[in-house]
């Protein structure tokens, strides 16, 4: 008897309770779309958005909605993704920045407004924070229409809570709800009130701001990332599919063309911009929309003339950028359902109007813009190397876009703070740079072409000579080895390499041309003449502009010839002796246009090496006699090879002889 006592009290509680709720959950929804809209992530990214997740749902049976007075019934939401992490930014204790949206609040001008669960603390029930109970209103199209709760009607367990009900208090029907990550792979949105929408009626449930690593993916054979949905709770929620595609895995970075420049010369000074300097450093876009600012405020601040979130990329004209770095560190609201701003920041509510209970004003945020790294290894020495700090990104046509050099630490994270000044000299130890995007065309495949500038004055020391600088090949920074953790800043990515993964970009050649001279002899029958020739001088580059002659390339350089004597010396040098090179090396400077002559020594035989330090050089040896029974000769000196190995000369010597190419000493042998 004892025992069906107790069970009688348990049954009237039983009966009580359900008085409240029972009634409510034999109502239930049928959600007969599960659907999303893909979106292309970076497989460089640890921190991708995945599309929004929306869930089309309907009343089932008879379409009656939770009795008025009585709690909406709740249920669990469940989104896991396949193969892969959720990387989403934790924005308080037990929270993410996931947040799950009933009926579209804010879409339209007469939408419900945007009020999440726990805002003004209206999430103190039984479960914990951020869990919010909603008594049905008079009208399911109230459920969730987003007032707060109210100080003169709030809703008390036991009491008579038909105020909560009126179309005059609300006790709170919050239609924004964070979730938590309860494993890896899986967020959760607890306690989520489903109201049938009655007869005839749809709810929409939206999903956003998921972020996803996609360095797990192959991006070659164009990879999609699935989401699994599941609910369970007093909610009858059922679902016709369960399962949708939310992101299609795609490179982002595009190829890094590197235009080499090795036509600058040790003899002639370089100033801006030089000789007509051509090297530059292009970088591609991997697909279009793959480059993002940091958020839709920018676009708005620094962009020249006047713009508004209502205009963003509908103006039809090309970008154009008004310097007005400062506004970058300036979020505007993202916060309108159904709507992809294609920026790093994801569905972001109002800051002027949101309060912070949960971090909610963290969710959806980003750190950075799309970054842009590369490093440039060290310059000649003597030389300055300088870029651009400010590049307009342009879709072949128009400028769409630009990127500006930042301040950062290493990996290239840290605050944006543009580096001052237009241009940035690269230090002479070489280093990394860092361009942010503030505003891109996700319409457009666009690129940043990066020129650079080599100044330096003449002429430069050999240490300067023949030493490549390169460009490394671009990547998304900040990058890392793994995932990382939001302190390291969202959006985050792996290191793009690629092989090769370094590329010349610029290189001093020596200003230096070799004559050999085969037969020089200073005998009794002959004396040798050698006489060099400056030819850099030619009808383009001399000062009469009159003259109009294609073809030529030369520029004007001067520099001094040293002649070299290799052969024997003495009463007899034609008899056999020890061949050596003579202590004598005259030399003279010379003008281009202009030449100079030189005499063989005095019962010297062999062959003479005359070394210019010009490029341009030319010369012929005159072998004639005083005895007129001897006939004069000549030939022409025999042009070295100025790209081959340098050899060593004796101590005294400071300029290097070059080994002849294979031409010459084909040309000796025959």
């Amino acid at each position: 008897m004892a025992d069906f006592r107790k069970l009688v009290y348990v049954l009237a509680f039983v009966a009580l309770f359900a008085g409240l709720t029972t009634s409510a959950s034999a109502q239930g929804l049928f959600c007969d779309s599960l659907t999303a809209i893909p979106q292309i992530v970076r497989a460089e990214g640890y921190t991708e958005l995945v599309g929004d997740i929306t869930l089309r749902c309907q009343a089932t049976s008879n379409g009656v909605s939770t009795p008025v007075g009585n709690f909406v019934p709740s249920a669990n939401v469940h989104v896991t993704l396949l193969n892969t992490t959720i990387t989403s930014r934790t924005v308080a204790s037990g929270f993410i920045e996931p947040l799950l949206m009933i009926d579209e609040p804010g879409k339209t001008s007469s939408s419900s407004p945007q009020v999440y669960c726990g805002k003004g603390g209206n999430d103190s029930g039984p479960s914990g924070a951020g869990v919010c109970q909603i008594i049905e209103p008079s009208d399911p199209a109230l459920t969730y229409n987003g007032t707060g709760g109210s100080n003169t009607a709030q809703w008390v367990p036991g009491n008579n809570n038909s105020a909560c009900a009126s179309t005059t208090y609300s006790c709170g029907r919050p239609n924004i709800y964070q979730g938590r990550l309860d494993a890896p792979n899986s967020v959760t949105f607890p306690g989520v009130p489903f109201d049938p929408p009655g007869t005839n009626g749809v709810r929409t449930i939206r999903i956003t701001n998921i972020r996803i690593d996609a360095t797990r993916f192959d991006p070659v054979n164009f990879t999609q990332i699935t989401a699994i949905v599941t609910i369970e709770g007093t909610a009858a929620v059922s679902l016709q599919k369960n399962d949708t595609i939310v992101a299609t895995v795609a490179v982002g970075m595009g190829a890094t063309t590197v235009k080499a420049d090795k036509g600058f010369l040790q003899c002639i000074a370089e100033t801006s911009p030089g000789h007509g300097q051509s090297e530059s450093i292009t970088i591609a876009e991997g697909y279009r929309s793959s480059w993002k600012p940091r958020n839709v405020g920018e676009y708005v601040d620094n962009y020249i003339g006047t713009h508004t979130l209502a205009s963003w990329l509908v103006s039809g004209s090309p970008y154009a950028y008004n310097g007005t770095t400062a506004n970058n560190l300036v979020d505007t609201r993202q916060n309108i359902p159904d709507t992809h701003f294609f920026t790093e920041t994801g569905f972001y509510l109002d800051p002027a109007t949101t309060g912070t209970e949960h971090g909610i004003n963290k969710a959806g945020t980003a750190d950075y813009g799309t970054r842009i790294s590369f490093a440039i290894s060290a310059p000649p020495t003597g030389t300055t190397l300088t870029i651009p700090t400010v590049v307009n990104l342009t879709n072949g046509t128009n400028t769409t876009g630009v990127i500006v050099m930042t301040s950062y630490t290493d990996p290239g994270k840290g605050a944006y703070s543009p580096v001052s000044g237009s241009t940035f000299t690269v230090p002479a130890a070489g280093a990394r740079v860092v361009y942010e995007v503030l505003f891109s065309d996700p319409f457009s495949l666009e690129s940043a072409v990066i020129p650079g500038t080599l100044s330096y004055t003449a002429p430069t020391s050999d240490a300067a000579v023949g030493v490549t600088t390169t460009v490394e090949t671009a990547t998304f920074a900040p990058f890392y080895v793994s995932v990382g953790a939001d302190s390291d800043g969202i959006p985050r990515f792996i290191k793009t390499t690629k092989n090769p993964n370094t590329q010349p970009f610029l290189e001093i050649g020596k200003c230096s041309c070799s004559l050999l001279f085969p037969w020089v002899v200073s005998d009794s029958n002959y004396v040798t003449g050698l006489q060099v020739a400056n030819t850099s001088m030619d009808p383009t580059n001399t000062a009469n502009t009159a003259i109009a002659i294609n073809g030529y390339s030369a520029a004007l350089q001067s520099g001094k010839i040293t002649v070299y004597y290799f052969g024997q010396t003495g009463a007899n040098p034609s008899a056999s002796g020890t061949a050596a090179q003579l202590a004598s090396a005259p030399s003279a400077t010379v003008a281009a246009g202009s030449f100079a002559t030189f005499l063989a020594p005095s019962g010297f035989a062999g062959y003479a090496i005359a070394n210019a330090q010009f490029q341009y050089c030319h010369g012929t040896a005159f072998l004639f006699s005083l005895n007129t029974g001897v006939p004069p000769m000549s030939y022409l000196g025999l042009v070295m090879d100025g790209k081959v190995n340098a050899t060593t000369l004796p101590a005294g010597n400071a300029v290097p002889l070059q080994r002849t190419n294979q031409v010459f000493k084909d040309a000796l042998d025959n």
